[in-house]
């Protein structure tokens, strides 16, 4: 009986090791999977070939997913090191310039970071960073306090920097060494009228990772995979398929 299939199902890889933990590839919006081989034409005189022949082959997949979170990135992206906290960014902070000594201490002044520029609104433009004593149109910074000229109090600015958070991660990438990528199994399963169809990958790597960022929809994480055989077993993949 013939199967039909509706949905995305679910993904999960699991990393190599003796009892390791699964990670789901949550809020999936597709899921794509290529098996392909190259051709190998024997041609003589004749037009069209007389034999063909199957070559080297390769599977290949994509997943979209609506949810990120750092355990995932650390393992896609090889080399690749996590670490608890993160950098947050304030975004246009907004303040008026007050009087004498011409200072603002901005919200998240204690785990203040790196400067992201200064907008004065009543001027309309970008204030000039200095290191000491700003004149009009100019301001400073230490330790996250902002100092502004005298000339320029009254003034509305939207002050925008980035900052330490404690909670969170961190998934930094350094400059690796070429070589061997850290090997996963991935499932992908999906159920529909009652029916189930998947495939498990016995060996695979991610060899590309991806954003996407829109002005009014959800951001999406694009994952790429390639299977390959799992030295153990020498099996690639299975394929199961109710009908």
């Amino acid at each position: 009986m013939a199967h039909y299939n509706f949905g995305v199902g679910q993904v999960f890889y699991t990393p190599p090791g003796t009892n390791q933990t699964p990670v789901q590839v949550g809020t999936l919006t597709d899921v794509s999977l290529d098996i392909s081989r190259d051709v190998k034409e024997l041609i003589g005189a004749n037009a069209f070939p007389e034999d063909v022949a199957l070559g080297k082959g390769k599977i290949s997949g994509k997943a979209k997913s609506g949810r990120i979170f750092g355990s995932m990135l650390n393992a896609l992206i090889a080399g690749s090191t996590i670490a608890t906290g993160q950098k947050g960014a304030a975004n246009n902070e907004t303040w008026t310039i007050p009087t004498t000594p011409f200072q603002v201490t901005v919200a998240n002044s204690a785990t203040w970071s790196e400067d992201g520029g200064v907008y004065d609104y009543t001027a309309a433009k970008w204030l000039a960073r200095v290191a000491s004593a700003p004149a009009t149109g100019q301001y400073s910074i230490a330790a996250g306090v902002y100092t502004f000229a005298a000339a320029d109090v009254a003034h509305i600015v939207g002050i925008y920097y980035t900052y330490t958070i404690v909670t969170g991660t961190t998934v930094s990438l350094s400059n690796p060494l070429m070589g061997a990528a850290t090997i996963y199994t991935l499932n992908v399963f999906n159920t529909y009228r009652g029916k189930q169809k998947g495939y498990k990958l016995y060996a695979v790597c991610f060899p590309k990772t991806s954003w996407d960022d829109k002005q009014d929809d959800y951001t999406e994480f694009n994952l790429e995979f390639q299977g390959f055989a799992d030295m153990t077993t020498n099996k690639v993949i299975d394929l199961f398929q109710a009908e």
